[in-house]
C-alpha cells in the first residue's frame, strides 16, 4: 500500500524526526522542543504565519492520516506533528518572548492534555483531521490565553526582571 519514500516520509513528518519515538510523554517532550525553537524562528510577517500554519497543518493532516494505517492506530502516540500544528496557530499574530514560551508551552500542554472545552469532541472526526484538530483547539485556546496574558503584561507591567 504504500512505497518505501512514503512511509519513510510519513513516519518523518508524523513523529516530528523521531521525537514521537520516545518512551514516554512524546507530546509533551515535542512541545518542549517547539516552543523554545520558535523563540528564534517564528516570522513576526503575519503572512509568512499563516503560510506557515496552513503548510505543517495540511502536511501535518496527511501523515497522521497515513501514520494511522502505517502504526494500525486511530491515533498513535507516535505522532506529535499535530502539536507542531496547534503551537503554531497558538503563536498567531504574537511577539515572541520567553515569556510566551514558557507559558505557551504550560497553557499548550494545559488544554492539550485535559482536552475541555469542546476539544475531546475532535478527536472522533475521521482520518488525519481528528488527530490534528484537537490540538488545533487547544493551541487556538492557548493562543487566546496568551493574548490576554500580553494585554495584561503591558497594561499593568506584570512579568518585569
Amino acid at each position: 500500500m504504500f512505497s518505501r519514500v512514503n512511509k519513510f516520509i510519513s513516519i518523518l513528518l508524523g513523529t516530528l524526526c523521531g521525537i514521537g519515538f520516545l518512551p514516554k510523554l512524546q507530546a509533551t517532550c515535542a512541545s518542549a522542543v517547539i516552543y523554545p525553537l520558535m523563540f528564534w524562528i517564528w516570522p513576526a510577517d503575519l503572512v509568512i504565519q499563516l503560510s506557515i500554519i496552513t503548510i505543517v497543518f495540511f502536511v501535518g493532516t496527511y501523515a497522521s492520516y497515513q501514520c494511522s494505517f502505517i502504526f494500525n492506530k486511530k491515533d498513535p502516540r507516535a505522532v506529535v506533528i499535530d502539536e507542531l500544528s496547534g503551537i503554531t496557530f497558538s503563536l498567531f499574530m504574537i511577539q515572541m518572548s520567553w515569556i510566551v514560551v514558557i507559558a505557551g508551552f504550560f497553557l499548550f500542554r494545559f488544554f492539550d492534555i485535559l482536552k475541555p472545552l469542546g476539544i475531546r469532541s475532535l478527536e472522533v472526526i475521521p482520518n488525519g483531521f481528528g488527530i490534528m484538530l484537537d490540538d488545533v483547539l487547544a493551541g487556538i485556546y492557548t493562543g487566546i490565553c496568551l493574548h490576554l496574558l500580553l494585554l495584561f503584561q503591558h497594561e499593568y507591567n506584570l512579568f518585569q526582571f
